[in-house]
């Protein structure tokens, strides 16, 4: 395991809300003044400490837009009241699941305003306009919670508002999808598991949804329910004092496990066993339900108390507490984040931003809960716990009917096989030729199904190296097709057999190939990976060649090397 991240001259929010990691390996932070994007990175140097292996980035909260009701003047000083300008604060960050090798980031500000990103950028501002002039039609838009569900084929985003009601539009285009009502209360909790929704309401019930079927699992009553964690078959949640398991499918009784944290609980699937986990310590419940010693988490942040009160509490001077602020799971559930303080028992203590410092462990658990994550994530995984996850290409069905840009974007890019070995590539750097056919044999198959009409030159040389690389027959006579450069012209044999990283023009140079059409590269413009070294076209700044409808297609609809995972760099 591999020393901690480290992150200084901030300040962090509370434990229910202070870290969040996403699938494609980002953390993001609810820090003090602004968002904190700590953005996953490859790197081939030996890895002492986890800083290496991300890039910060912030985003300063008064920079966001503004809610657009702030501005409007209401009949009843109720509501106006109710929308009095302060300070924008981040009360709910949730990550979308893998979507297109994309995660999305959904923030509820305490504004009201929804906003969605994506890369660290905004990406799309969600936030409901209009004129609303009562308490009752704004009620209808006051948002309180925030969920993801990916559902045939679409991302959606879940708004649960303050009349009770869910409101389901598609995160990219903003579509409203869907209104479920719920029940009567504001929804303050949503989480997702495969196609079914789960609610909690203000009043502590709690609501599954599977399309427009609303059912009641759980009543209400005054204790509020800190985290749920949704399983096919049952629910569990935490509560002051209690963590409690209840079954939807069958008709059981729910089954209650006491605890001795009364402040906010998150739950932490580890193995066949439960972690219960507040911000002052954690309790383990095994499969048959019963409390046990937390053997996983706290052993690890004792051993960081002991180190740090050696170093700096030599004479014992000072009471030291070790205070979670954060924590959140990888893509699979191997590994837990933990943001953590070293909080001093002092009646008058005061630090400036600047002399903070905030640690970052991570945990392995030996889960595999599986879910869908990027292959740079997953070297982060080996990175971190020194091993890899035993995982199994997902495969889904190919649809050969969709539009070029779409098959390319949906079925190559997020191909299973591909991101399989991709991650494997990371690590063991010799899967370029896999990848490479699986790739070619990808899209010789659209060609060859749809029966495409590639006439243009550039086209049938980028046709007929993918049926090279795929290792199947050659058909066309491709021998003597002219590349431009802006300053020189070369010309090349396609047909004739060659390197599959090179290929030598008529004039004997030798030119490497582009990753993704497998054309020559004569420019300096082009696309970098920085993991694999591998080079693409980029065809934003280089109109020196006339391509066709086919090497433009996959030049402009990709952001990823298949190779890597990684972002392609403008060099």
């Amino acid at each position: 395991m591999i020393p901690q991240l480290t992150l200084s001259r901030t300040e962090v929010y509370d434990l229910n809300n202070a870290m969040k990691w996403a699938p494609n390996g980002t953390l993001v932070l609810n820090t003090v003044s602004d968002l904190t994007f700590l953005l996953p990175k490859y790197t081939k140097e030996d890895i002492k400490t986890a800083d290496k292996l991300f890039e910060r980035k912030s985003v300063t909260l008064q920079s966001l837009p503004a809610n657009p009701f702030l501005s409007q003047s209401f009949d009843d000083e109720r509501t106006s009241t109710l929308l009095t300008s302060q300070d924008a604060v981040i009360e709910i960050m949730e990550w979308s699941p893998m979507f297109q090798n994309v995660c999305y980031l959904a923030v509820l500000t305490n504004e009201g305003s929804v906003l969605v990103f994506k890369d660290g950028e905004i990406f799309a501002n969600l936030t409901t306009t209009g004129e609303f002039t009562s308490q009752k039609d704004f009620d209808r838009y006051r948002v309180h919670s925030l969920g993801w569900l990916s559902h045939h084929g679409r991302l959606l985003i879940i708004q649960g508002t303050h009349s009770g009601d869910l409101r389901i539009s598609d995160a990219l285009t903003g579509e409203e999808v869907d209104v479920v009502c719920v029940c009567n209360s504001p929804i303050v909790m949503i989480k997702t598991c495969e196609s079914q929704i789960f609610a909690v309401s203000s009043s502590n019930a709690i609501y599954m949804i599977h399309g427009s079927e609303v059912q009641q699992i759980k009543d209400a009553s005054r204790y509020l329910v800190y985290d749920m964690c949704p399983h096919e078959t049952f629910i569990l949640y935490t509560e002051p004092f209690r963590i409690t398991k209840r079954e939807f499918i069958k008709r059981i009784a729910p089954v209650s496990v006491k605890t001795t944290f009364a402040t906010p609980t998150r739950i932490v699937p580890s193995n066949k066993d439960i972690l219960v986990v507040s911000n002052s310590g954690s309790v383990k419940i095994d499969s048959s339900f019963n409390l046990v010693e937390d053997n996983i988490i706290e052993p690890v942040l004792s051993k960081r108390l002991k180190a740090w009160n050696r170093k700096y509490n030599d004479y014992n001077t000072k009471t030291i507490t070790l205070n979670k602020l954060g924590l959140d799971l990888n893509y699979n559930g191997n590994v837990l984040a933990v943001i953590y303080e070293m909080k001093e028992d002092k009646v008058f203590k005061y630090k400036i931003a600047s002399e903070r410092s905030y640690p970052i462990v991570f945990i392995p658990l030996g889960n595999n809960l599986g879910g869908d994550g990027s292959s740079l994530t997953k070297f982060h995984e080996f990175k971190i716990t020194g091993f890899t996850s035993e995982t199994t290409a997902t495969t889904t069905d190919v649809d050969y009917s969709v539009d070029l840009p779409s098959f390319i974007r949906d079925y190559v890019f997020h191909d299973g096989e591909i991101t399989e070995l991709a991650s494997q590539n990371l690590i063991y750097n010799n899967k370029n030729s896999q990848i490479r056919k699986r790739y070619a044999r990808l899209l010789v198959s659209y060609i060859d199904k749809n029966k495409l009409d590639i006439k243009n030159t550039i086209d049938r040389a980028v046709v007929t190296s993918l049926r090279y690389m795929a290792q199947l027959p050659i058909d066309d006579e491709v021998d003597n097709v002219a590349i431009n450069s802006g300053a020189f012209t070369e010309t090349f044999d396609f047909k004739k057999e060659q390197d599959s990283d090179t290929l030598v023009s008529h004039s004997d140079h030798i030119w490497q190939r582009c990753c993704l059409t497998f054309l020559p590269i004569l420019t300096p413009h082009v696309l970098y990976d920085p993991a694999t070294e591998s080079r693409a076209i980029d065809i934003s700044r280089n109109s020196d060649n006339e391509y066709g409808f086919f090497t433009e297609a996959l030049l402009q609809n990709t952001e990823i090397c298949i190779y890597s995972g990684c972002v392609f760099i403008p060099k």
